[in-house]
């Protein structure tokens, strides 16, 4: 199982040390950002450290200016709304994949209407059914979690289900009915 880290949980005693050893809010938010900034990610680089207590919240700080730079420069993302700006990074986490368009509009967006019709759409042309509950849940899971749908396409025509009706060595022909 992953292991999730929550900021606030590793942050909060150090920033609160350092706001009663007198330091302004301003100068403890300009630290700790400079701190995880700074740590290296990337384990094949000089300075790794994998047993840094920080490095899961680093790679999640890294990971939420990522989403918050696509939103902002990419989509254009323009609003004062705290409660919305907070949502734009609300999913995202040290294991989130933020390499590709798809993947982090699925990390802003989540499971809205335009996914969840995206998603009934391909369910109904992979299987001509409903996906019911068990099957709905995994495709938000799957967008949830960052995938775009392209991967999750293909991912569920791996499955046996799929399988089962369109098996492997099913010819084009075959496919195309």
């Amino acid at each position: 199982m992953r292991q999730v880290f929550t900021p606030g949980a590793w942050l909060g005693p150090n920033v609160q040390s350092a706001l009663e050893a007198g330091m302004s809010r301003g100068d403890v938010l300009y630290t700790v950002f400079g701190n995880l900034a700074a740590r290296e990610l990337d384990p094949g680089k000089a300075g790794y450290n994998a047993a840094d207590p920080y490095l899961g919240v680093a790679k999640q700080f890294a990971n939420k200016v990522a989403v918050a730079k696509y939103y902002t420069e990419t989509m254009q993302g323009d609003s004062t709304d705290l409660g919305i700006l907070r949502d734009v990074v609300a999913r995202v986490d040290q294991f989130s994949n933020v390499t590709d368009s798809g993947t982090v509009q699925n990390l802003i967006r989540g499971f809205d209407a335009a996914k969840q019709l995206e998603m009934y759409r391909f369910f109904l042309v992979a299987f001509d059914a409903a996906p019911g509950v068990t099957y709905w849940g995994q495709l938000k899971a799957a967008v949830e979690s960052g995938l775009d749908t392209k991967a999750i396409v293909n991912i569920f025509t791996t499955k046996q289900q799929f399988l089962s009706v369109y098996p492997n060595d099913l010819s084009g022909a075959a496919f195309s009915k």
